[in-house]
């Protein structure tokens, strides 16, 4: 393992550095804007690796990746909007920081915990890919089903003192993701004859039509004034790091963040999203302060941004060594490896292992190098929330539109979006978070499709889901997860407590 890692880390020259950082920039810009995400990114620089040589090509769209993961905050952070479907827990907490005046600082911490998540993903990757690929192997459709039933359970998480409107909201985005083609059967369901619903409502749209959609709204019937809603912030770089004192007490949240994500990110279809819901859920269940979770906490930040980025290298773990990509936008690094004449899998440590760990050995440089980039950057991002409320309104319902139209490249993506949007608006106006909603449509078709083929496999025996160890322990941590939340902590009935007093 120590042989692993010194090779890896001595692999990379000065050239790749160079194609990191290109890499890291491209792919912050492009998780920055809502509706693209790293496969977007991975899928547009593809072409312009033709002519490069396998090392730089393959070191760039790494990185991409990776920057494509962190660039999801920046606009979650100052516009309420999640760049990436991974980066929805970092708005509870993130932009609840901006609309106190402490976006720069919600940045800054959300660059720190991802640039910890990535490092210690990474280093779990050069020393661990067999091991981790072994983990993949282990899940099958009950592992998948009860992990995703702990996926689930994060809404009594986020329920507050309403656990009522989140289950309903957590229920709608079940049903709606069920519309579509049955994916065993192949009956149609809810599609009301429209053609383009045979494959499902489109997440991105529904995503940005529920956050971007509703935040213009919101502008517009504040009269246009985006500072009735969200204060400004001047960016001064003593602002963007917190202070060591404060964020000594979250590197605990980190470091269980970066295993979530790393062990979540090598299961095929997981990814990073699953595991920043996961994280946030956890961070909330072990935080001193749980209460403070979803106004504007650093913690719950760090919680989000450490899994999401640690899931990306433990999704290119199993692409490595079993030729198996952990999420879609490895599935595109896969490719990229394809066309250059690397078959990905056991042989690749053989036929190819200095290339591997120049490859292993970029992602633990690039996410050193993230923070570097992050940091620099949040300057200029931090302007976007000083520009003309007009423009802002327009750049918003632009960038929403070219989002949603980009996930298909038809107008129906934009007037699903439209939908949502107004969907979400009175949801909002309801009292009924949004968040569940879209849990539930992340998570709803591999509940559906997990549970039903484990069901098939067995005959329809409904043990199958606690006569596997793994499958057992997660079903029981979701119970554990649902129980321990209606039990209120110290720290909630001391708040009840001088609530009463006070009244």
């Amino acid at each position: 393992m120590l042989q692993d890692l010194i090779n890896a880390l001595t692999a990379v020259d000065a050239s790749c550095f160079i194609w990191i950082l290109v890499g890291l920039s491209v792919g912050i810009m492009v998780g920055a804007l809502p509706g693209l995400n790293p496969s977007t990114g991975i899928a547009i620089m593809l072409p312009f690796t033709y002519t490069m040589q396998v090392g730089p090509a393959l070191v760039m769209l790494t990185s991409l990746y990776f920057g494509a993961t962190f660039g999801g905050s920046i606009s979650a952070i100052l516009i309420g909007v999640p760049g990436t479907t991974s980066s929805v827990p970092t708005v509870w907490d993130g932009h609840a920081m901006q609309k106190k005046g402490e976006g720069a600082k919600a940045m800054g911490i959300a660059a720190i915990a991802s640039m910890i998540g990535g490092v210690i993903g990474s280093l779990l990757l050069i020393v661990l890919t067999n091991q981790l690929a072994d983990v993949a192997l282990a899940f099958g459709n009950a592992e998948y089903f009860a992990i995703c039933i702990f996926g689930l359970s994060i809404v009594s998480r986020l329920s507050g003192d309403n656990m009522a409107k989140c289950l309903l909201s957590m229920l709608l985005g079940l049903l709606l993701a069920t519309v579509g083609v049955d994916p065993l059967w192949g009956a149609t369901r809810f599609t009301f004859g429209i053609s383009n619903l045979l494959e499902g409502i489109d997440f991105m749209p529904m995503l940005i039509g529920s956050f971007a959609l509703v935040s213009v709204m919101k502008i517009i019937e504040a009269g246009g004034d985006y500072n009735k809603i969200y204060k400004t912030q001047s960016p001064k770089m003593s602002k963007m790091i917190p202070k060591w004192r404060e964020f000594k007490h979250w590197i605990r949240t980190c470091l269980m963040g970066s295993l979530i994500g790393t062990f979540i990110g090598v299961l095929p279809g997981a990814g990073p999203t699953i595991s920043s819901f996961i994280s946030y859920n956890q961070g909330k269940s072990f935080s001193k302060h749980p209460e403070l979770y979803g106004t504007g906490y650093g913690e719950a930040i760090c919680a989000s941004e450490s899994a999401n980025n640690s899931a990306a290298p433990g999704a290119i773990a199993p692409m490595l060594a079993l030729g198996v990509p952990g999420s879609g936008s490895a599935a595109l690094l896969m490719t990229a490896f394809i066309m250059q004449g690397i078959r990905p899998g056991p042989q690749l440590f053989v036929t190819q292992a200095d290339l591997l760990s120049t490859i292993t050995g970029s992602c633990f440089y690039a996410n050193l190098l993230l923070l570097v980039v992050a940091i620099a950057g949040i300057k200029i991002w931090s302007r976007i929330v000083s520009i003309p409320n007009n423009m802002l309104i327009i750049m918003m319902l632009l960038f929403g539109m070219m989002g949603s139209f980009s996930v298909n490249y038809n107008m129906f993506s934009v007037l699903t979006m439209i939908v949502a949007g107004i969907l979400g608006y009175f949801l909002d106006k309801c009292g009924v978070d949004i968040g569940p909603m879209t849990l539930g449509i992340v998570l709803g078709y591999m509940v559906e499709i997990n549970f039903r083929r484990a069901l098939q496999v067995s005959n329809m025996d409904v043990t199958t889901f606690f006569t596997s160890p793994i499958s057992a322990v997660f079903l029981a941590l979701a119970v554990i997860s649902v129980v321990s939340s209606l039990i209120p902590g110290k720290k909630q009935r001391e708040a009840k407590k001088k609530t009463n007093q006070e009244e």
